[in-house]
């Protein structure tokens, strides 16, 4: 009886390491499995990040190149409208000059 009790005893302690054992195992391979999870959406959140950034940039650059082609066209304006007056002006200058001779 007290043989059995004994065995009974080692197979239980046998029994409670191999749990042990197991559970160590299972819990390496969580780890192990959360670290590769975290490192891949680490480097998806940066891929998302760099897409992003470079829409942005591409979009910043778009923008201004409307401000600059805008800034130009209304540059051009003020020019012709400048030179149109400037063109009245010396009309009126050399009428002025003309009536002056007569």
């Amino acid at each position: 009886m007290v043989q059995e009790t004994i065995q009974a005893v080692r197979e239980a302690e046998e029994k409670a390491a191999q749990v042990i054992k197991d559970a160590g195992d299972s819990a390496r391979r969580m780890v192990d499995q959360a670290e590769a999870e975290a490192a891949d959406k680490k480097a998806r959140a940066a891929a998302q990040i760099k897409e992003k950034e470079a829409a942005l940039q591409c979009s910043l650059e778009e923008e201004g190149k409307a401000c600059l082609e805008k800034s130009l066209q209304e540059a051009e304006k003020e020019i012709a409208a400048l030179k149109e007056g400037a063109a009245k002006q010396e009309e009126a200058a050399v009428e002025a000059v003309i009536s002056g001779l007569i």
